[in-house]
């Protein structure tokens, strides 16, 4: 299979709209962070390392989506709910 393969020697360089199903020759780089906050991977419950030191559950204090940051108070010994893309609350 190997044997068949040849390397692409050729670049050009063209709009982006038609850019589809084509091969990049050299990284993309933003210089900005995108997007410009720490943000979640996925569902799940923002927690702050002293609260689950005793391994007790934790009551929710809050929900945070995608967008829309928790603004409410977040008091020790509680999580926050957290859903994908949603801004991680600070602490």
């Amino acid at each position: 299979m190997l044997s068949r393969v040849t390397p692409l020697t050729a670049q050009e360089t063209l709009p982006l709209v038609q850019c589809f199903g084509r091969i990049l020759a050299s990284d993309v780089v933003s210089p900005l962070d995108v997007p410009g906050f720490d943000n979640s991977a996925m569902d799940g419950y923002a927690v702050r390392l002293a609260d689950i030191a005793s391994g007790q559950p934790l009551p929710v204090a809050g929900k945070s989506f995608a967008g829309q940051p928790y603004h409410g108070e977040w008091p020790a010994g509680t999580c926050i709910r957290i859903m994908t893309g949603a801004p991680v609350p600070e602490g």
